[in-house]
């Protein structure tokens, strides 16, 4: 048999035989939700918008330390709503989401953030993001447009030694890692905001992360 033809049904037989195993936060067991530490501002109100293509965004891979015969696949998009349905409740009394622009209907100040995950990768046995913020006030008033990078955690450990099961947590962990990261780099910039009252913040550089 020819190098090449055991090649082709090598790729054959992972292909029939594969799992894939598709990976985000557990909606159902808050234990991995997180505190902000930060007081909550009475009154304000935050519209998170996270399209439906963002949603839906996802990375695939396989891992020859958990067999490759397993697709795993990071929905973070999912991850980042669910991240952000943990985070902006902390921060303002009234928090929606929305797949498309809207404006909170009432509170004091009112913000609407558009997200996004341009970038999301998971190799080296841990994940690397970015999240991009375009945030407005009242009347779509443009208030700051950033970028926010997370790295998470290596998990080698619990890919290596627990298999696929492993693989699942280390992906997940990594993940959350990740984007407590870039929120917590995010978070300042909304609190000045907040603490202006829905007005830009100053005009003086910040920090480039």
């Amino acid at each position: 048999m020819g190098r090449g033809l055991r090649l082709v049904l090598l790729i054959s037989a992972i292909g029939s035989s594969a799992c894939t195993h598709r990976i985000a936060f557990n909606e159902t067991d808050p234990s991995w939700h997180y505190a902000v530490g930060t007081p909550r501002h009475d009154g304000a109100a935050l519209v998170a918008v996270i399209d439906q293509k963002t949603l839906k965004d996802n990375y695939a891979f396989r891992a020859f330390s958990t067999g490759i015969a397993h697709k795993w696949v990071a929905e973070y998009g999912r991850m980042l709503g669910q991240v952000s349905d943990v985070e902006f409740p902390q921060l303002v009394e009234t928090y929606a989401r929305s797949t498309s622009y809207e404006e909170p209907p009432s509170g004091n100040p009112r913000l609407t953030l558009e997200m996004a995950v341009p970038s999301y990768t998971f190799t080296n046995y841990h994940a690397t993001l970015t999240v991009h913020v375009d945030a407005y006030g009242a009347n779509k008033t443009p208030l700051f447009s950033k970028s926010y990078t997370g790295d998470g955690e290596n998990e080698a450990g619990k890919m290596i030694g627990l298999g696929a099961f492993g693989q699942m947590s280390a992906v997940r962990q990594s993940s959350l890692d990740a984007f407590k990261q870039a929120f917590a780099k995010m978070r300042p910039d909304i609190l000045v905001v907040l603490e202006n009252g829905g007005t830009p913040p100053s005009t003086a550089p910040s920090p480039e992360y």
